[in-house]
């Protein structure tokens, strides 16, 4: 079994978070990308790591991480940038080109990655995504049991739960013509659509942006990190 992690990153320095959000500003400095480093190193065990990097005016340190990829994009393709530059062409109400926003960008170019790799799965962990235990051996797992064409988290909750993605390399193509086809205006969502017509495990573990998150949990993968939450993670 092989597999290749991707994420994607954006960072200015500033620290600052989106308004209202609970999330720790750290989870938007640089440091964010050594503790994600350090658990990603601590608990999964893939060919390469790859990073699509959005134009990002800060990076991180690669120097001694020889086992990390950085894919560069020419410019940080998030929503308002584009509405800026394509005005009619991009409509976030409607949808259209919704599936070449920043985050699908940095998903499915680090997937493809994967597949022309030759790797058996290809697994997404958000920039601001940190997990404890063997989270990806447990969702292979679960996975192998329905021969499921990707796992996520569980909808019941929320339907943003795209923070930890494993999909299947050779269903790859399947799965971008049904997100591309997908009608909803937000990435989260598409995914939703796209769990109805696949083969999709919903993961019996993890939190993503649910709370309470139970740190005695063997699986845990969140996000949208609280200081404290941010603190007990790295101490854990």
């Amino acid at each position: 079994m092989s597999y290749i992690v991707g994420s994607g990153w954006w960072c200015n320095g500033t620290g600052k978070y989106q308004p209202g959000a609970k999330s720790s500003d750290r989870t938007r400095m640089p440091e964010i990308f050594d503790i994600w480093y350090d658990k990603v190193s601590r608990f999964t065990n893939p060919e390469k790591i790859v990073v699509v990097n959005s134009a990002s005016p800060i990076v991180p340190d690669l120097s001694d991480r020889k086992d990390v990829v950085m894919i560069d994009l020419l410019d940080n393709f998030n929503t308002k940038p584009l509405l800026a530059r394509h005005g009619a062409a991009f409509n976030a109400n409607t949808g259209v080109s919704i599936h070449r926003t920043a985050a699908t960008r940095q998903v499915f170019l680090s997937a493809w990655y994967a597949l022309y790799n030759d790797v058996d799965y290809y697994v997404w962990i958000e920039q601001d995504c940190l997990i404890h235990g063997n989270v990806v051996e447990r969702a292979i797992e679960e996975m192998k049991k329905t021969d499921a064409d990707f796992s996520m988290g569980d909808f019941t909750t929320t339907w943003k739960e795209t923070s930890f993605i494993v999909l299947k390399t050779k269903s790859l193509p399947k799965i971008w013509e049904a997100y591309a086809n997908a009608t909803s205006n937000r990435p989260e969502p598409r995914y939703k659509e796209m769990g109805r017509v696949l083969n999709c495990c919903m993961l019996p573990f993890g939190y993503g942006r649910n709370r309470p998150i139970n740190w005695d949990d063997e699986f845990i993968f969140a996000q949208h990190l609280t200081d404290e939450e941010l603190d007990t993670f790295i101490a854990k």
